[in-house]
């Protein structure tokens, strides 16, 4: 697997400091940070052809940025990628770029819509850590769109009973409560994947990226 994950903002600041808490393997390759640059990535890519993707960073409909504020990956790039499962947990990655992405004999996951970074600060780390490395741990085993809508109801199972712990948590400030709630919501719920061209998403997203938005 190989992972990047860029750290130059608040948000991929708490995107950086939950993937480096999850279980890490001999066999991952590791761009985070400064590391996180195209440059980087493309010879991981390259180097790797066998390793699969996870990336965390922000994104547009069509490309994702690297630590550097440039497109990591784009359109013109998906010959690069082949063969592979990929998740990119970034805004909007998940209509125009997964869906052309997915049409080289790849997995994808991305996003239809903008979602809410996780939270680590305060000890809140604890609950989205297991979900990140439910993700990367199973994003392996996704072969059909039938899998992919498993492993996203299977998702929302795990980010709801989260959802249900942190309400019992009477420490939390009532604001970060909010944001914490969306972002459990968000990991699921805008999260689509595409396959050779065709789509999966759960049975209670809100938009259908080929529809637009």
């Amino acid at each position: 697997m190989i992972i990047f994950v860029t750290n130059y903002d608040d948000n991929t600041y708490c995107n950086y400091k939950i993937i480096t808490c999850i279980k890490s393997k001999p066999n991952y390759i590791m761009k985070l940070s400064n590391e996180a640059t195209k440059k980087n990535l493309h010879e991981a890519v390259e180097l790797y052809e066998e390793k699969n993707l996870f990336i965390m960073s922000h994104g547009e409909d069509e490309s994702v940025i690297d630590n550097d504020r440039i497109m990591a990956l784009s359109l013109a790039d998906k010959r690069l990628l082949k063969n592979r499962k990929i998740f990119v947990y970034a805004c909007k990655t998940g209509k125009s770029l997964g869906e052309e992405i997915s049409k080289n004999s790849n997995v994808y996951f991305g996003y239809i819509n903008s979602i809410q970074a996780p939270y680590w600060e305060n000890g809140l780390d604890e609950y989205f850590v297991p979900i990140f490395n439910c993700i990367v741990d199973n994003l392996t085993t996704i072969n059909s769109l039938n899998q992919a809508k498993d492993f996203i109801d299977d998702l929302k199972k795990i980010c709801e009973n989260t959802s249900d712990n942190i309400a019992n948590n009477k420490a939390l400030k009532i604001e970060d409560e909010i944001g914490i709630h969306r972002s459990l919501r968000d990991i699921w719920r805008l999260l689509i994947c595409w396959i050779d061209g065709s789509n999966e998403q759960s049975s209670s997203g809100q938009v259908n990226p080929i529809n637009g938005l």
